[in-house]
């Protein structure tokens, strides 16, 4: 199995040939003759296996590869993480309950690949004869190549994944898929190891499903009446469900925890914090429902500040893809006043108001379109300014 995680498709291919030119050689040492319309029957049937079950075992691992961290509850986010990087929690022990299904479809398609590329070969040899010798010579060839092929694969070998920038989440999935999953697979250099890798070999399917598109992403925003307006719309009632054929919306969004709606875009109730929190306190302390699986609202006057999260849903038939988390904040919006005569400075008005942070995570596209159509309502706030005080009545000026 870990030569199909790790391989390209094509090289897969390429690695089964030789297999099968050893099961051609049985076929034609044994005298065994098959008639071609039977060759012909075999070779459609074994076609229809192979792209049949190949297709349902790389549909399932891909589903249950994407549905790993959107159907998770957020709040659970954090505790799973951990025991994928402390416990070696593997994709393997999350999806015991279609093992048995992907282990007969991977081994059905596998089998049935095997079979049409030896029957292949076994049609080719009927119509340009082959004699003895070059028989002979392709049985040695094939022996040391299968020799070499099963004896340098190591099952215990540790899969630590090549050098990269890539971003957390991805180095999260790969060691939850493919080095702790790997781990599981038994590692003894012997002669079961050198068998299975065999079998694997005979029995393997060609495999093409990636890591999901997941993307993680943060936008500071000041809050407007467009931003709450966009939000309101695509909201779905708590009481009458959208979804279906009368739904025209690709994704909505479903109220999901934190403080009610009417509750968090209501500026008179739950008055935000500074958002120099951010700079001032821990990552725990400011978003305590993001680290703490247990963490409820309790009392709302000592809980992080206002914050609201929602599931964000296809229209159609209500699928979660991701998760948009709001909280809001009171920062500080510079306003320049320009005057009419260059001796005089521009003088630069530091105001209060309500910022909020989206913080995205989910499958990449909605996220990125979400992202984009909240920053088209409003203006970015700046970074920079988390470290200046949002109750300050100073001012800065500046000469041209």
């Amino acid at each position: 199995m870990k030569f199909y995680v790790l391989e390209r498709t094509d090289k897969q291919l390429l690695q089964k040939i030789p297999y099968s030119l050893f099961g051609f050689l049985i076929l034609y040492w044994f005298g065994i003759s098959i008639s071609i319309p039977v060759i012909i029957s075999l070779i459609v049937l074994f076609l229809s296996l192979f792209v049949l079950f190949t297709y349902l075992f790389n549909s399932m691992i891909s589903s249950a590869l994407e549905n790993a961290f959107l159907d998770i509850n957020l709040t659970e986010l954090r505790d799973k993480i951990i025991a994928i990087f402390e416990r070696r929690l593997s994709f393997l022990d999350d999806r015991k309950d279609i093992e048995r299904k992907l282990v007969a479809f991977y081994a059905i398609g596998g089998l049935s690949l095997t079979a049409l590329m030896v029957l292949m070969v076994y049609m080719f040899s009927k119509n340009y004869k082959f004699n003895g010798n070059l028989t002979l010579l392709l049985a040695v060839s094939v022996v040391l190549y299968i020799f070499y092929d099963v004896v340098k694969y190591n099952l215990s070998y540790e899969y630590t994944g090549k050098d990269s920038k890539s971003p957390f989440l991805e180095d999260i999935a790969e060691k939850y898929f493919i080095e702790n999953s790997l781990r599981k697979l038994p590692g003894s250099k012997s002669f079961y190891s050198i068998f299975m890798t065999f079998l694997a070999r005979v029995l393997g399917t060609i495999t093409f499903f990636e890591i999901p598109p997941i993307k993680f992403d943060v936008l500071l925003v000041y809050a407007n009446e467009n931003i709450r307006k966009f939000i309101k719309e695509l909201t779905v009632d708590e009481n009458t469900q959208t979804y279906g054929k009368n739904n025209k919306r690709e994704i909505v969004l479903k109220y999901a925890n934190g403080l009610k709606p009417s509750e968090f875009f209501e500026d008179k109730l739950f008055k935000p914090p500074r958002i120099t929190v951010l700079s001032e306190k821990s990552p725990i302390e400011n978003f305590p429902y993001l680290f703490d699986s247990e963490y409820n609202l309790g009392d709302k006057n000592k809980n992080c500040g206002k914050w609201i999260m929602y599931t964000l849903k296809e229209g159609i038939n209500g699928r979660v893809v991701g998760y948009v988390i709001i909280q809001a904040f009171k920062g500080l919006k510079i306003k320049r006043k320009f005057r009419n005569i260059n001796r005089h400075p521009i003088k630069f008005e530091g105001k209060a108001e309500t910022v909020y942070m989206f913080i995205f995570i989910g499958r990449r596209g909605e996220i990125e379109y979400f992202k984009n159509e909240v920053a088209l309502r409003t203006a970015k706030f700046d970074p920079s300014l988390i470290d200046v005080e949002p109750d300050s009545t100073r001012y800065f000026t500046t000469h041209l």
